[in-house]
């Protein structure tokens, strides 16, 4: 498979007018994309890393801020937890999820990394630089290798608000190859977030309302593992070992509503504020336009590293969704079409400030998805398929519930900016297995 394409592309400035001058309607949110559109379609692609990469979410093109109605709602809509479960129920203990791991990386990325994860000095064959030259004979690329865990605990009482529980773990590994002002630079970094997780949710009396808070207190370690320099025509040199594992420390606070007028035929809205501004960080280049500015979100403390965005602060989201769910009658079964989309993350700039990321491309802003599954509206039950549009780039998925134990698996594509502006497309791919009480 080919798995990497690389174009030149220029930055430009436009920011999406949402909450600029409070109070202001969807009106002006759509009416600020459409003024965009002509400038942010053409400005240097880049892509945030979400702080967790569902595959059921990734299928359906990450259009989640008015589909979120599982348990990883708390890391997308906390709202949609109150979704989940029947209000009028009497079990206390709704659902446990364990382990629920997920694996995602590109094709070339998982089985080189693997090499370069099991020796990354390179002390016996020296896998690692011979990893990186397998990655892109020329040119810049990325390689790229994803693990997460998040076992969890759902449970509430009668007519009462739905509680989450659980810990999360994030680990990516990283190889990036430039070819710019230091022709054959390899870079290595390992990016490791642990943290627990709870969320809560409550719906109106008629449950056309749902409204909820996730709270996310997390360590991620952070670290430069090698650094590499191979020219073509040179064997590949031993890595440079560079600063160990670097701790920083945050709180993720998320508020999420969901609005639905009378039925799922009908738009369910979706609204969240993800990463609510603890504290702003100024001079932060950011990896969409390249370009330093004072960002506000989620502040980190301890030992952030220069030019590591993650390191030092967690941007601001705000999302705005709509989703609607028309259901059909196949034999016994119900079947359900859920059509989905989604603006984010949209920027709101206040003075110097910015709350979010500024010059995101259009591309990168709008994302839509549509999902087939049996069952209940809310729930996909036995098996599921998935197609949306993220980053200007086709994702697809499957689910299969077999009784207690559920595969999700979903393709997608992500956006690489190199120091040079140039950016590529990798297609990645994404597995998950959970075991579900």
């Amino acid at each position: 498979m080919r798995a990497t394409s690389t174009k030149q592309t220029q930055g430009v400035s436009c920011r999406t007018p949402l909450l600029g001058g409070l109070p202001m309607g969807v009106a002006k949110v759509v009416l600020g994309i459409v003024l965009c559109s002509s400038g942010a379609s053409q400005a240097l692609g880049g892509q945030m890393e979400p702080d967790w990469l569902s595959p059921v979410y990734a299928g359906r093109g990450f259009s989640t801020a008015a589909t979120s109605t599982s348990s990883e709602a708390v890391f997308a809509n906390p709202a949609g937890l109150s979704r989940m479960r029947n209000p009028r129920s009497r079990d206390g203990l709704h659902e446990v999820n364990f382990p629920r791991i997920t694996l995602t990386g590109s094709e070339r990325s998982l089985g080189k990394l693997g090499d370069a994860l099991g020796d990354p000095k390179g002390t016996t064959s020296n896998p690692l630089p011979e990893a990186l030259r397998a990655a892109e004979p020329n040119g810049n690329s990325e390689l790229r290798f994803e693990t997460r865990v998040f076992p969890s605990l759902v449970f509430g009482g009668k007519s009462a608000a739905t509680w989450l529980v659980g810990a999360f773990s994030d680990s990516r590994t990283t190889l990036v190859r430039q070819t710019g002002s230091e022709a054959g630079r390899h870079e290595v970094t390992r990016d490791t977030t642990i943290g627990g997780v709870l969320g809560v949710s409550a719906s109106s009396r008629s449950g056309t309302v749902s409204y909820g808070l996730s709270v996310r207190p997390n360590a991620r370690y952070y670290s430069r593992v090698a650094d590499v320099m191979m020219l073509p025509e040179t064997s590949p040199a031993d890595p440079t070992s560079l600063a160990g594992l670097q701790r920083t420390l945050g709180v993720g606070i998320d508020a999420g509503l969901l609005f639905t007028a009378a039925d799922f035929w009908l738009p369910t809205l979706g609204l969240v504020v993800r990463n609510l501004p603890l504290g702003c960080v100024a001079a932060i280049e950011h990896p969409y336009a390249k370009s330093s500015s004072t960002i506000c979100g989620a502040r980190r403390s301890g030992a952030i590293q220069s030019g590591e965005i993650r390191t030092q602060v967690d941007p601001t989201e705000v999302r705005l969704g709509v989703s609607m769910t028309p259901r059909f009658r196949l034999g016994p079964e119900r079947l359900n079409l859920r059509l989905s989309a989604e603006a984010s993350p949209l920027v709101v700039p206040l003075g110097d400030a910015s709350y979010g990321l500024p010059d995101v491309p259009l591309e990168s802003l709008l994302k839509a998805g549509a999902e087939l599954y049996f069952g209940h509206p809310l729930i996909q039950n036995s098996f599921a398929i998935r197609s949306g549009v993220s980053d200007g780039e086709a994702t697809w998925g499957v689910s299969i519930a077999l009784s207690f134990v559920s595969i999700d698996y979903a393709s997608f594509a992500r956006r690489k900016v190199f120091d040079d502006r140039s950016n590529t497309t990798t297609r990645q791919h994404s597995l998950g297995l959970s075991a579900k009480w």
